[in-house]
């Protein structure tokens, strides 16, 4: 009885300690307007999804619609630990679809958005 709760034990920490870093909720850098979202970044079949799951106005007022329930980073490829290329960020309202990658460094997610904007996002853990 000892050993299979020890196996268990073993099995369940050792799941733990494979999740990726990019994985949990992340506050986006706020927008022309002020306003912000939360971002839950998650696997999706074999690559790393982002989908809006609140928003809020520059008052850090949580809006309804718009966005939330939106998947806006698809399709990030692992390329190391914490890092992921190859991917897509959908632009606010869903109009314009730029290449991305992904890196953790701490806290914070840096969301690369290039060629075409050539900026990177720095967004902050919220929660794992």
């Amino acid at each position: 009885m000892k050993k299979l709760i020890l196996s268990t034990m073993a099995i369940l920490c050792a799941g733990v300690a494979f999740a990726d870093p990019v994985e949990g909720v992340w506050k986006t850098t706020a927008n022309d307007a002020g306003g912000y979202a939360y971002v839950q970044i998650a696997p999706c079949g074999d690559k790393m999804c982002g989908t809006v799951v609140k928003a809020f106005d520059s008052a850090g007022a949580e809006q309804a619609g718009g966005d939330v329930g939106k998947a806006i980073i698809t399709g990030m490829t692992l390329a190391a630990e914490g890092s992921f290329t190859d991917g897509q960020l959908t632009a606010p309202g869903g109009d314009k679809v730029y290449p991305a990658s992904m890196s953790v460094d701490g806290d914070t997610l840096k969301v690369k958005v290039c060629p075409s904007l050539c900026k990177t996002l720095g967004w902050s853990k919220v929660a794992g």
